[in-house]
This record gives structure tokens, C-alpha cells and sequence, in this order.
């Protein structure tokens, strides 16, 4: 995820125009089924054409300052290389979480300050502990003989965004990610509104050594 915050503040882009060349830029936006609209941006001249195919915009190409600024002036949100598999939507929240990465910083504070044993910045251990959603988690793992342990922290991603529960799990074999979906859908109404997220332990790595688990087979 931060290779992505990285990449999307340093690339060059291609924006898809309708005024002639010359003209101040008049940016195409496409209408989206949930009647919102976005700008087109493309990382590739190969994606542009591919959706150019009758010749309607034309090639404009800019820098990440155009487009942190098309989304935070028009509430429109960017659409990256639209009729791509890879398609990415960016919104004015995304786009500064990048330009703050790229500046060093994140959710107010320094990526890189981790030391010893502590958790990345952002994440730490819940206070009160949620008991019944912990109670909860622990009667759905126990169905799941593959899952050895379970870590629960908090996690905010950026300063001015909700917190919100994250679920490490360790498992005997590969992560069975399909059934994160059945212990969302189990112990949300446990979780106080706050939106839950799992993960396996790889997330974490060797910071969990000095965290004892929740749950334990």
C-alpha cells in the first residue's frame, strides 16, 4: 500500500481533454452509475488510446499537483486508467494521504519511527478492551482448526479518519482469506459501529512478539 502511495505521487499522468490544443484544459468527466462523476487519468498512452478509440479527447498530460487539486476543488473524484482491469478510483482523501507519504509524513505522524518492539505508528492495543467482540472472535476461530492464534489492535490510517478494528490472524497453513467475510458478517454488531479488518500475521511480522494474543488453540 505505501509502494502505491509512492508510485501515485511521483508518476506522470495523461488526462483526457475535449477542448483543442492551445485551449486552457477543459477535462473530460465520465457520469458513473451512482450518478457521481469523475475525471479520467491514465498512467499509460496504451489505456488512453485503448479507450480513445473514436478520437473524442486528446492526450493531456500532467503532473500529481493537477490532480490532488481537480479533486479537492470539484469533489469529483479521479478515475485511474477507466476500462483498465487495474482501474483505481482516487479520491481527494487517497491523494493526500500520497502527498503527505511523499513528504515524509503520514496520518500526522513519521512512517519510519518504529523501534524495537512497538507497533507502527497508528496501530495499538484497544483501551477499554472490547471484551464481547474479542468473546465473539474467539468462538468463531474456535470453529476454524487451521487458525493458532489472533492478535486485536486498533488502527487509524490517518489522523483525521476513524479508528477501527484490526484482527491478525496465525495460521497452520496458507491464510484462508475467504472466511474473513463469515467473521466480519459474525461479529460486527460487537464491534461498537467501528468497521473491522483481518489480516495474517505477515502484516505485523516479528512486532507481535511482544503481544500476547488474544486467542490461542
Amino acid at each position: 500500500e505505501l509502494d502505491v502511495l509512492r508510485r501515485l505521487y511521483h508518476a506522470p499522468y495523461i488526462l483526457a481533454a475535449l477542448d483543442a490544443p492551445g485551449e486552457d484544459p477543459q477535462y473530460a468527466t465520465l457520469d458513473l452509475p451512482d450518478g457521481s462523476r469523475c475525471y479520467m487519468a491514465f498512467t499509460d498512452p496504451q489505456y488512453f488510446e485503448r479507450m480513445n478509440r473514436d478520437g473524442r479527447y486528446r492526450k493531456c498530460f500532467v503532473r500529481f499537483d493537477t490532480l490532488r487539486d481537480l479533486a479537492s476543488e470539484s469533489g469529483c473524484h479521479i478515475l485511474l486508467n477507466p476500462g483498465d482491469g487495474a482501474q483505481l478510483p482516487l479520491d481527494s482523501t487517497l491523494l493526500r494521504a500520497a502527498e503527505e507519504y511523499a513528504q515524509g509524513t503520514f496520518g500526522g505522524v513519521m512512517l519510519h519511527s518504529m523501534k524495537g518492539d512497538s507497533l507502527p505508528a497508528g496501530i495499538g492495543v484497544p483501551e477499554p478492551w472490547p471484551s464481547p467482540l474479542a468473546d465473539a472472535l474467539s468462538q468463531c476461530f474456535r470453529e476454524e482448526v487451521d487458525i493458532l492464534t489472533a492478535h486485536l489492535f486498533t488502527i487509524r490510517k490517518e489522523h483525521d479518519a476513524m479508528p477501527h478494528y484490526l484482527i491478525v490472524l496465525h495460521w497452520s497453513g496458507m491464510p484462508r482469506t475467504a472466511l474473513y467475510e463469515k467473521f466480519h458478517d459474525a461479529v460486527a454488531r460487537y464491534a461498537s459501529g467501528w468497521d473491522l479488518e483481518f489480516a495474517d500475521t505477515s502484516a505485523l511480522g516479528g512486532l507481535l512478539s511482544g503481544h500476547e494474543p488474544f486467542y490461542e488453540r
